[in-house]
């Protein structure tokens, strides 16, 4: 199987690390189908550019003046997070 196909999947642990939720609510939304995922036998799987797509028709639009950290998308592209600045 061509390495460009496994990086392009995901499992539930992972999707979890990057939208920074539980296991448990990342196994339920891809069970409710809200984060299309497939299975194979007991495996299950979330394409890279599916997940993209959840996080683009699921986020807000931030204030300008908020601080806001590193987003999903950032993490899933595999940016690292801004320093920190203590004012």
């Amino acid at each position: 199987m061509s390495s460009q196909i496994l990086e392009s999947l995901l499992t539930c642990k992972e999707v979890s690390e990057i939208l920074q939720i539980s296991k448990a609510l990342a196994y339920r939304l891809v069970r409710e189908g809200t984060i299309p995922s497939f299975r194979v036998g007991k495996v299950v799987r979330v394409k890279t550019d599916e997940l993209q797509r959840f996080i683009d028709q699921n986020s807000v639009p931030s204030k300008a003046n908020e601080f806001t950290e590193i987003s999903a998308s950032d993490r899933l592209a595999g940016l690292s997070p801004p320093p920190h600045s203590n004012k």
